[in-house]
């Protein structure tokens, strides 16, 4: 028997009535099964690791649950204030629906004011692929812009994502990041694909995962 603690946020109105759910058996399994019921508009879970595994993996129920539901799922460190969030990274790489994440961090960032920090990524030194990056980009500002968001632009070639996301972060001094969860299929049922898995698992700041 495995007990955990985590949040559903259900509704667009933060002031709306707490439910309390008491479930017993698989964290996950639970979990899941009431956001299925629920249809909340953003699950929050702690990352500290219950598995027993936490030098490599940030506890198999956070990954889990990411992988079987799909609505966006925040993972939250154990230590630290993430009340409010003054510095978002926002990385862009070239994948189906790159800029729909913003939908689901735009609540946030309209109620907090950060800065956006956004990361054009690509390991292709094609002109094409480059501009398409620039493109989306391009794309993202125009939305900034109606929203009236403070933001700045970079772009980078590298040779692996999440080290240069995670290095971005740490250089931004942001406290969310935000990504686009790809789900690896063929793993096993812990596994959510090496790009996700990377950012998880040493991210010391929280991490809006949207699923594709």
């Amino acid at each position: 028997m495995n007990y955990g603690t985590w949040v559903i946020v259900s509704g667009r109105n933060l002031r709306s009535v707490v439910n309390e759910v008491v479930a017993v058996g698989d964290v996950a399994k639970e979990i899941v099964k009431v956001v299925q019921e629920k249809v909340p508009d953003l699950v929050v879970i702690g990352t500290h690791g219950a598995s027993g595994f936490r030098r490599f993996f940030i506890g198999s129920t956070a990954y889990r649950v990411i992988k079987h539901t799909k609505f966006p799922v925040m993972t939250i460190p154990g230590k630290g204030d993430w009340s409010r969030f003054q510095s978002i990274l926002f990385p862009i790489r070239l994948i189906p629906d790159a800029l729909r994440k913003y939908d689901y961090v735009r609540p946030i960032i309209l109620k907090d004011k950060p800065t956006l920090h956004i990361l054009g990524l690509s390991m292709d030194s094609d002109p094409d692929t480059i501009n398409r990056v620039f493109e989306l980009e391009d794309e993202l500002e125009m939305r900034l812009t109606e929203d009236r968001v403070t933001y700045e632009v970079s772009y980078q070639r590298c040779h692996h994502y999440a080290d240069a996301i995670l290095a971005s972060a740490g250089e931004k001094k942001a406290d969310l990041i935000v990504i686009i969860a790809t789900i690896d299929k063929t793993k096993g049922e812990f596994f959510i694909g090496p790009f996700s898995q990377q950012i998880l698992n040493h991210s010391k700041v929280p991490v809006l995962c949207v699923r594709t």
